[in-house]
């Protein structure tokens, strides 16, 4: 049954992804909708992250049914506003890029689930280093210097509660994924 939920949630993310890529096509690579919709799925994420931080939920989910799926689709949607951020031309809307950024990357952290910090952090790596290839500016150095301060102080918030959660794992949640590793 479980693996059976994977394949149909991979299917899902395939027609999305078919979606976005049509309609991008169709639009002749504007990607100010997609944008535009990205973003306010991750400000109604936000905010009720913020609703379930202050009502006492240790590991948030938002409106997602568990904290890992909130954390890696957050993670995604951080990942391309990141490299949107970096590679866009003008000076219209980089400020409402950097927020759903922040608000992305918010979501992900406070999630406290380890997969998808390792995972976001891969993603934004090979983000940043593909921007790179595209062309070296002093805003992307200056940037870049000022997220990975930012990104070792949250790091550093999160170490202690991270850790405990290795060290406290429960049996129970060792025997769900065992049994998922046998699905």
């Amino acid at each position: 049954l479980f693996s059976w939920f994977e394949i149909w949630k991979m299917m899902m993310l395939y027609l999305v992804f078919l979606m976005i890529y049509g309609f991008l096509e169709y639009m002749r690579g504007d990607f100010a909708m997609v944008e535009l919709g990205m973003g306010i799925v991750t400000v109604v994420n936000f905010v009720i992250i913020l609703w379930q931080h202050f009502h006492g939920v240790y590991q948030v989910s938002g409106f997602f049914p568990h904290r890992n799926s909130m954390a890696m689709f957050m993670s995604l949607f951080g990942t391309v506003f990141f490299a949107r951020y970096f590679n866009h031309t003008g000076r219209t809307r980089w400020r409402l890029i950097l927020l759903y950024f922040c608000l992305a990357s918010f979501a992900v952290f406070r999630s406290l689930s380890r997969g998808a910090i390792a995972c976001y952090t891969g993603g934004l790596l090979i983000s940043f280093l593909a921007s790179l290839k595209v062309s070296i500016t002093a805003k992307k150095m200056e940037m870049v210097g000022i997220l990975a301060v930012l990104g070792a102080i949250g790091m550093l918030y999160l170490l202690p509660k991270i850790f405990s959660r290795f060290e406290e794992d429960s049996s129970g949640s060792l025997a769900a994924r065992v049994r998922l590793a046998h699905a």
